[in-house]
């Protein structure tokens, strides 16, 4: 009998746990499938600074931009951005080429003019794009869409002729509480 209260305790337990990473899972979207199509988009104003390091630092970079433009500016950020060019797998974690900064309104740009020693500043480029978002729910959505939306992305790419190699862009939009992700289209010509 006291055997039999210890399984069924034991059941509990992993029955609770069990329980507990499927809401965790739920919560952070691990079940969420993005949706990968084509879209002509750009011509952001990006302020930003070039790193070559851990993609860890991405937020880091991200905060010292933002204390900048808002903190000494003025100027209300509410979308940060990490472009991604190496594969980790490929270049080490360690050895990553990135930009990383913040995404300004035109309506703010004659205010760049302060930063533009500190920072690079330009224009994104307009032009056709492979896109998908992922709900933004915390840093824990950013790792659940990396994993999700990246084979996404080089899947579309392979099965459609283009070039899985180009740098992607994540823009983190805390006011729509979004990843969006874009790779510029360039097709592989055979």
């Amino acid at each position: 009998m006291a055997k039999f209260k210890q399984m069924k305790t034991v059941f509990a337990i992993l029955g609770f746990i069990l329980f507990s990473f499927i809401v965790y899972l739920g919560f952070y979207n691990g079940f969420y499938s993005p949706k990968v199509e084509i879209e002509n988009e750009g011509g952001e104003i990006i302020v930003y600074e070039s790193i070559v390091g851990h993609y860890h630092l991405t937020d880091s970079v991200m905060k010292n931009v933002f204390n900048e433009l808002y903190e000494k500016n003025g100027i209300v950020i509410t979308k940060g951005f990490g472009i991604y060019y190496d594969d980790p797998k490929e270049m080490g974690e360690n050895n990553i080429n990135f930009d990383a900064g913040c995404i300004v309104d035109d309506k703010d740009s004659i205010q760049l003019s302060n930063i533009s020693e500190l920072f690079t500043i330009k224009h994104c480029e307009k032009t056709d794009y492979i896109v998908t978002d992922f709900p933004l729910k915390g840093k824990m959505s950013i790792m659940f869409g990396m994993f999700k939306v990246y084979p996404k992305l080089n899947s579309f790419c392979e099965e459609n002729g283009y070039d899985s190699k180009q740098a992607v862009m994540e823009i983190y939009d805390r006011k729509e509480k979004r990843i969006h992700y874009r790779r510029k289209l360039v097709a592989i010509h055979q």
